[in-house]
Parts: structure tokens; C-alpha cells; sequence
């Protein structure tokens, strides 16, 4: 259960990584658009 619980830890992580990183590209992206 533990080694469960670590793996889906691990997963939820990678995922919260992945939609930070598109985030902050994503506002970059439109503080470039809005400059411009």
C-alpha cells in the first residue's frame, strides 16, 4: 500500500511539474503577445 501511495505521489508530482512548466510558458507567451 505504501509503495502505492509513493508511486501515485510520484505521478501526481510529474503531472503538477508538467502543467506548471506549461503555465509559465503559457504566460510568457502572452506577456510577449501583449508587449507586442
Amino acid at each position: 500500500m505504501k509503495l502505492y501511495i509513493s508511486i501515485g505521489t510520484g505521478t501526481v508530482d510529474k503531472l503538477f511539474d508538467k502543467i506548471l512548466d506549461n503555465y509559465i510558458h503559457l504566460a510568457q507567451y502572452w506577456s510577449h503577445s501583449i508587449c507586442d
